[in-house]
C-alpha cells in the first residue's frame, strides 16, 4: 500500500527515538515497522522541504529574496513554426544548511524508504539536496497522481473535514477564510 505521510508525523516515523515524550509513540514504532516490513510505501511531498521547512516568520523574506529564473527556449519544428518553452523557477534552490534537525529526520526519512515525490508550482522554491534524491516522475505519472491527490482533496472537503474544516472556522471572522484563521 502506497502511503503519503504529512508535515506532522512523518519525522516520528523517521526518527523515533528524538520524540520520548509522545504519548502514542508506539504506535509510530510500529508504523516504522511495517515500512520496514515493506507493507506500506512510504512517500513524503517535497513540499516539507522547501517552503514548509521556512519558519513562517521568515518566508516572506526568503521567498521575496528568491530571484525568479526564467528560461526561454525556442525551436525550429522544421513546418514553419516554432516550438516555445518557458520555464519559471527560482534563481537558486533552499539547502539544510538552516535546519540540521530537518536534515536528520530527512536522512533517517530516506534510509527507511521514504521516496519524495514533487508537487510543482509556478516559481516554487526547490530545496537542492531533495532534487537530487526525489522520485523521477513521468509527466503522465505526475498529472495521474496529481488528479488522484485533488480526487481526494475533494472527497475530505465533501466530507466537512480537511481545508472545509479550517475555511469554516476562517470565515467565522473574516470574509477572506485566510485572513480569518489569522483572526481566529
Amino acid at each position: 500500500m502506497k502511503v503519503a505521510f504529512d508535515s506532522n508525523i512523518w519525522r516520528i516515523i523517521a526518527t523515533p527515538d528524538t520524540f520520548p515524550n509522545e504519548p502514542s509513540i508506539l504506535d509510530f514504532v510500529r508504523l516504522q515497522q511495517v515500512i520496514i516490513d515493506k507493507r506500506i510505501e512510504p512517500f513524503l511531498s517535497e513540499t516539507i522541504f522547501t517552503i514548509e521547512s521556512i519558519r513562517k516568520k521568515d518566508r516572506k523574506s526568503v521567498v521575496g529574496a528568491s530571484n525568479t529564473k526564467v528560461v526561454v527556449d525556442e525551436t525550429p519544428t522544421g513546418d514553419d513554426t516554432i516550438k516555445i518553452s518557458i520555464k519559471i523557477g527560482p534563481g537558486k534552490g533552499l539547502t539544510f544548511d538552516d535546519n540540521p534537525i530537518l536534515k536528520k529526520h530527512f536522512d533517517d526519512a530516506l534510509a527507511l524508504g521514504f521516496k519524495i515525490v514533487r508537487i510543482p508550482r509556478i516559481a516554487g522554491l526547490f530545496n537542492t539536496e531533495v532534487e537530487k534524491v526525489r522520485l523521477l516522475q513521468t509527466n503522465d505519472e505526475l498529472e495521474k497522481y496529481h488528479r488522484k491527490v485533488f480526487e481526494v482533496v475533494e472527497k475530505i472537503e465533501a466530507a466537512g473535514a480537511g481545508m472545509a474544516h479550517i475555511s469554516q472556522i476562517g470565515k467565522k471572522f473574516h470574509q477572506s477564510w485566510i485572513d480569518g484563521i489569522k483572526n481566529a
